[in-house]
């Protein structure tokens, strides 16, 4: 397993959300490097998009690499 996302709408669900997540985890004898993880995040970029409260929208650098590349192609 290489990415879980979790939203919550409140920091109040928060915890039991994480207890609930760790506790599948545990169960099937996975675990977590702490260095690769965030928690109470209000925007993260996940598989070519950024996710905040306000919505899904392409990841910058993807859009950017879009109008470079098409740039290049009209010369």
């Amino acid at each position: 397993m290489d990415d879980i996302a979790a939203g919550v709408t409140c920091f109040d669900e928060m915890i039991p959300t994480l207890r609930k997540i760790f506790d599948c985890l545990r169960e099937s004898g996975l675990k977590l490097s702490a260095h690769k993880c965030d928690f109470g995040t209000i925007k993260i970029d996940y598989l070519g998009s950024t996710i905040t409260p306000t919505g899904i929208s392409p990841e910058n650098a993807k859009i950017e690499n879009f109008w470079t590349k098409f740039a290049c192609q009209q010369q």
